[in-house]
């Protein structure tokens, strides 16, 4: 329903921001007699079109029905986030830590967070793997099932 909200006001949003950029192109503040070009209306569709993307994309990964999901959705942007940082290095691991995921669901009681780690496992969303990294020891790291399948 969220996304039908947003998707009903787009052509206005986008028509909105072609007039930003019209006034911005102007070479005289009063110039108002040459017509918006098609490739400002463009713009202001492409623009409105990636804020529609990333704003989808932010109501699907907030959207839970419970705690227990909400607790989920922690777990699996603190292993996300854990692997950018290490790509950010340099470092290509498969997934994070324990230590990772138990940071993200801090003042989360000691039982959820092995109850998360349970049900994860069991819905295929989580899955245990050994890493041996170049230097230091091995470690067994949590993988999303789904980054592994690509």
């Amino acid at each position: 329903m969220a996304v039908a909200t947003l998707h009903g006001r787009a052509g206005e949003n986008a028509v909105k921001l072609a007039l930003v950029r019209f006034g911005s192109d102007m070479r005289s503040p009063g110039d108002l007699t040459r017509p918006m070009t098609p490739a400002q209306l463009a713009w202001g569709w492409q623009v409105a079109e990636e804020c529609l993307r990333r704003t989808k994309e932010q109501i699907r990964l907030n959207i839970h029905s419970s705690d227990f999901e909400a607790c989920i959705q922690k777990a699996i942007r603190g292993i996300r986030k854990f692997q950018a940082e290490e790509r950010r290095k340099g470092r290509e691991v498969p997934g994070a830590p324990r230590w990772i995921v138990e940071r993200s669901l801090r003042g989360v009681p000691t039982r959820i967070v092995q109850e998360v780690f349970l049900k994860m496992a069991r819905q295929n969303i989580l899955r245990e793997l050994p890493f041996k990294p170049s230097r230091g020891r091995a470690a067994t790291y949590f993988c999303l099932v789904e980054d592994a399948a690509d």
